[in-house]
């Protein structure tokens, strides 16, 4: 990890403040080390579709949602670009209706590198088009959702309003 965030510096001078692990795979030490490291959030939890706070000692880390839907379905040449924006869509949708009922959620799409053909980012531009249309949406980086849970909720700690989740993610040590 932090030979990682030296090559993204040296190249952009910029260092990482997140932490999204390949795959989604973190371990209960990924927090102490991402702590120790300077880090402010961490992707790859699958348990919550709205921000949290990991305490670590006396520093807090942003836990976000892992990628529940991404474009890996159409690398596989199981679903087609389209239909793979359609359940995005659906996804999308489904969230939305919850936010209006007064429950709002977080949705990160995954999309990778090797997708950046033409025919594949067309139904993306789409997608972003159909989101944009709907009221009361906001569309940021996962710095941003960070900066404003720890404004905002610096106490919404996961055991307190979902501790199904907490007991679904032992593994992370949480």
């Amino acid at each position: 990890i932090r030979r990682t965030n030296e090559a993204i510096e040296k190249v952009t001078g910029k260092r990482a403040y997140g932490f999204s692990s390949a795959g989604g795979h973190l371990t209960a030490e990924t927090f102490s080390i991402l702590a120790k490291l300077g880090f402010t959030y961490s992707c790859g939890l699958r348990n919550s579709e709205v921000p949290f706070i990991i305490r670590v000692g006396d520093k807090k880390i942003v836990g976000q949602t892992s990628y529940a839907v991404s474009d890996m379905p159409a690398f596989r040449q199981t679903l087609t670009p389209r239909e793979v924006t359609e359940q995005w869509i659906d996804y999308f949708d489904a969230l939305y209706d919850e936010g209006k009922r007064g429950f709002p959620k977080m949705l990160a799409y995954g999309s990778h590198p090797h997708h950046a053909n033409a025919h594949r980012v067309r139904p993306l531009e789409e997608l972003i088009r159909y989101v944009k249309n709907h009221e009361k949406v906001w569309i940021t980086t996962r710095g941003e959702i960070t900066d404003w849970m720890l404004k905002n909720y610096p106490d919404h700690d996961l055991s307190k309003f979902y501790p199904e989740a907490v007991n679904s993610d032992k593994i992370y040590g949480l």
